[in-house]
């Protein structure tokens, strides 16, 4: 890199040079007679060689730091994107140690799944779902992220499915779905965790005051809304509940394509997601 700026540098210099040389001995003499050359114009040219010269070394000067900070400025985003390479080397060498336990994990549930069907079919119903989604929140987007917008509400009616063999099917909970989901992608969990949201610290108990989950679609828009009863834990806290992890997400998926609002006074919390997919 400093071997090229200085060729270059020097180069630019030498063309000064050259050129103010043909100035001052060539082309004045040769237009001018040396009464004149000598005289007053004597110094008005010289003026207009000393700017020459001048304006000449300030433009060097400037295009080489132009140059060099350029040079600089590729030095460090090589740098830069060495370090990421180096990032995601490590990030797939680490999913490739993790892959592991989610294999480990599946079978052990495929194995409580069996044992448990002919003693309690809500127990293997139980088993099967967590098994899906827990699939589903370790493995089941593309390679750019994204999973059908339909499996992640598939997913969202199975945690309903699943709390509800929890708890008898006493939970107080209405899903509503409209539109068309296929062709639609989306970025995975970002649903489903404020359904969880929603179970964690909603009263579900009260059938005047269920928790209500819309999922509206139309074209390539979302619309997703909950409503629900908050528990005395929830009252106690300030502020979103645990929203601020999918929020970040949200920006990040989804900049300028996404408007997330939520109401959380006295005893009753909303949250409205307006999705551009």
């Amino acid at each position: 890199m400093k071997g090229t700026l200085f060729r270059r540098t020097a180069l630019i210099l030498g063309t000064i040079v050259v050129w103010n040389c043909l100035v001052h001995f060539l082309l004045i003499p040769r237009f001018f007679d040396s009464y004149v050359y000598i005289s007053g114009k004597q110094n008005f040219w010289f003026q207009v060689i000393t700017y020459t010269v001048v304006i000449s070394w300030a433009i060097t000067y400037r295009f080489a730091q132009l140059f060099f900070t350029q040079q600089q400025q590729q030095q460090f985003n090589q740098q830069e994107n060495d370090r990421l390479n180096d990032a995601i080397k490590q990030a797939e060498l680490t999913n490739l140690k993790k892959q592991i336990s989610p294999h480990f994990f599946y079978n052990t549930l495929n194995f409580f799944y069996a044992q448990s069907v002919q003693y309690s079919e809500n127990l293997s119903r139980g088993i099967m779902l967590l098994s899906e989604i827990m699939r589903y929140a370790i493995k089941d987007d593309d390679e750019e992220g994204k999973v059908h917008l339909s499996k992640e509400v598939a997913q969202i009616q199975n945690y309903v499915e699943l709390n509800q063999l929890r708890f008898d099917n006493r939970l107080c909970v209405q899903l509503n779905i409209k539109g068309n989901l296929e062709y639609r992608r989306i970025v995975p969990l970002i649903l489903l965790t404020f359904v969880e949201n929603a179970f964690k610290f909603g009263d579900l108990s009260n059938p005047d005051h269920p928790l209500l989950i819309e999922i509206l679609v139309k074209e390539n828009h979302l619309i997703f809304k909950t409503y629900n009863k908050k528990c005395s834990e929830a009252k106690k806290q300030s502020g979103g509940i645990g929203l601020s992890n999918t929020r970040r997400r949200l920006l990040l998926a989804y900049p300028n394509r996404h408007k997330l609002t939520t109401s959380d006074e006295g005893d009753f919390f909303s949250l409205t997601l307006h999705l551009v997919l």
